[in-house]
């Protein structure tokens, strides 16, 4: 016996709940892309002045919780900005259960390793290590990658759920 599969009409597919749904996640995924863009064109656009630094210590960190270990890199630097000298430090920010990916970093930023750090002019203290794009953008882009979910999987959906399959 052969059956044909076919979309039954109910309110929430094709009435005013799935309008709803698309409504709810669509302005919540226009204001996690609209953040973002908003962070990350701040991120381009200010004025950050680019200084040598100098590396002073670079380590792995190991982090324990109740139920694993996860190691992330911590790196300390000196720089000079108008005559003055300053220490920054730098940490990802994410653990990894991956030692080696850490150590990855760490061997990167040797201590006494000349790097280029960024300092934000309005308040000396604040500095990071310049880095690529998308590394120094990284949180952002996922917040960005997020918001884009948010709106078009509803968009799919709600198209999809209008067709009816015979």
């Amino acid at each position: 016996m052969i059956s044909l599969i076919t979309f039954k009409s109910t309110p929430a597919a094709n009435g005013r709940g799935s309008k709803w749904f698309f409504l709810i996640f669509a302005i919540i995924g226009l204001g996690l892309t609209g953040l973002a863009s908003y962070n990350i064109y701040k991120n381009i656009t200010t004025p950050w002045h680019i200084v040598t630094g100098y590396v002073q210590t670079s380590e792995v960190i190991s982090h324990t919780s109740s139920d694993r270990i996860s190691f992330s890199p911590f790196i300390t630097y000196n720089y000079s900005y108008l005559g003055r000298w300053y220490t920054g430090s730098y940490n990802t920010g994410v653990s990894s259960g991956d030692y080696g990916e850490s150590q990855s970093i760490v061997n990167k930023y040797k201590t006494g390793t000349k790097i280029q750090v960024k300092v934000n002019p309005s308040n000396l203290q604040h500095s990071m290590i310049k880095q690529d794009f998308i590394f120094e953008n990284y949180e952002w882009m996922f917040v960005l990658s997020f918001g884009a979910v948010f709106v078009v999987v509803p968009m799919v959906m709600h198209i999809f759920s209008r067709r009816k399959i015979a």
